[in-house]
């Protein structure tokens, strides 16, 4: 990832920064005119979703301006010296295509097959390392107990992509080919699968008879700090598309622009929309992937809404 490397992360963090001091600076004027009695009504009316808003546009466009979005525009498993010789075989390909004569066009044929030749001989050679080398890191994962590498090595030599946008079935059994019908036949599958009815009894938990040793205080930045630590990289992020790695090597700006928000969300009882919704994935199981029965749904959730779970239920955890 571009976060490992230092020049790039000391990158996101001074520009992170440049984004973040004006929404701190605009938000210690409010403060003080708030205190001062002359934006009262204003302070009744600060919007969670607006604050969230100011800082995820920050953070997403840091992320885009400093690291960018991934660009695969060739196989990473080829060489450089494989790709030279498609060039050679294109220009090839193009003189071929130019030659008028009949002795022009037997020459120019022969010279691309030639290269063509070329071309596939490096093309399997690369393979072959490729697969030596996929082997010998899943070999290493296994003796480490590394299982997501070994998990991801695995998957890369076997081959098998799964299509995830392939015909299911009705509940009555008929395949459904338009698009508008699936995403109907998922919308009720999911909602029958995911909502449970509510049970007979509920439950009726009883005062504890000593006070609980438990801190109800504001959000302190040592806590948020410990939180962010306990976040694992390499996670899909959610509807915000902010990546744990991202909050993680954000530094103070992104410690201090979460403090905000966490004691925000903590005083007022709201949390922001962003946080409330997820992105629902299906993966495959086995059996006919026509029945909706074999796919499991995973729900992926806004990463700095874990930072406050994290918060909420360390303390716990940990008996204070």
């Amino acid at each position: 990832m571009k976060l490992r490397d230092s020049d790039t992360k000391q990158a996101f963090r001074v520009e992170l920064q440049k984004r973040f001091e004006p929404l701190f600076l605009q938000e210690e004027e409010e403060e003080v005119r708030n205190l001062s009695g002359e934006g009262n009504e204003r302070a009744q009316d600060v919007d969670i979703n607006a604050l969230w808003e100011k800082t995820k546009k920050a953070l997403v466009d840091t992320c885009e301006s400093v690291l960018g979005r991934m660009k695969r525009t060739r196989k990473e498993w080829l060489s450089d010296k494989t790709y030279r010789k498609v060039e050679e075989r294109r220009k090839a390909k193009q003189i071929l295509n130019v030659a008028r004569t009949r002795q022009g066009k037997l020459e120019a044929n022969r010279y691309y097959n030639e290269k063509n030749r070329e071309v596939k001989k490096s093309c399997r050679r690369d393979k072959r390392n490729l697969i030596e080398s996929l082997a010998q890191e899943a070999e290493d994962a296994a003796k480490k107990n590394d299982l997501r590498t070994l998990h991801m090595t695995t998957r890369k030599l076997s081959g098998i992509r799964c299509n995830q946008n392939r015909p299911i079935r009705s509940e009555e059994g008929t395949l459904l080919t338009k698009m508008e019908d699936q995403l109907q036949r998922w919308k009720r599958h999911f909602e029958s699968a995911l909502n449970r009815p509510a049970p007979c009894q509920l439950p009726d938990p009883q005062p504890a008879d000593v006070t609980l040793n438990i801190n109800t205080g504001p959000v302190s930045k040592g806590e948020i700090r410990s939180a962010l630590t306990h976040l694992k990289n390499a996670k899909a992020p959610g509807v915000d598309n902010i990546s744990p790695e991202a909050l993680k090597e954000g530094g103070p700006c992104t410690v201090e622009a979460l403090h905000r928000i966490l004691n925000f969300v903590w005083d007022k009882e709201e949390i922001p929309d962003d946080w409330k919704r997820g992105l629902l994935v299906k993966l495959t199981k086995k059996g006919d992937l026509s029945q909706c029965g074999n796919w499991r749904g995973i729900m992926l959730l806004s990463i700095p809404s874990k930072v406050l779970t994290r918060v909420t239920i360390e303390p716990n955890e940990s008996g204070c």
